[in-house]
């Protein structure tokens, strides 16, 4: 007897103007949701970046990502918060807990790694000197890599 695997969705949110790289790359489907049971009081990792545009804007960015809860419908979810970039509160679906905590993840990834695209530098808040965040290097694809 084949045993059939469960399709969840796959992602969620976009912010605006990252709908065209979505579409492009064909990267996610995307799904949306905000009636998460949680909310970045109990953020479980923060990060606070500053986005330097060419022209020498400063923005600040603080990404917050929630703890994976059950959905009660048969999914887990995980909030994401990247303030500066999408000021919405965004919740990303997975089969289970470490899938949608990965998800979740791999969609802040590729928001601060579409801010790079877009020509935008991103420096770690609060040093002294403008200290450069590498993306790959912040979620650890560089593992493995001489």
């Amino acid at each position: 007897m084949e045993r059939r695997k469960r399709r969840v969705p796959v992602l969620v949110v976009v912010a605006p103007g990252i709908q065209e790289g979505v579409e492009k790359y064909g990267l996610f489907q995307v799904i949306c949701g905000s009636d998460n049971q949680t909310t970045m009081n109990d953020a479980i990792a923060r990060l606070e970046l500053v986005e330097i545009k060419p022209d020498s804007t400063r923005n600040p960015i603080r990404v917050s990502i929630g703890r994976p809860y059950a959905d009660g419908k048969g999914a887990w979810a995980c909030a994401i918060l990247l303030e500066g970039l999408d000021s919405k509160e965004r919740t990303i679906y997975g089969e289970n807990s470490m899938q949608a905590l990965c998800l979740a993840l791999g969609m802040i990834r590729f928001h601060l790694s579409e801010a790079l695209r877009l020509g935008n530098r991103l420096v770690y808040a609060g040093e002294d000197a403008d200290c450069d965040c590498d993306v790959d290097v912040l979620f650890g694809l560089n593992i493995g890599k001489p």
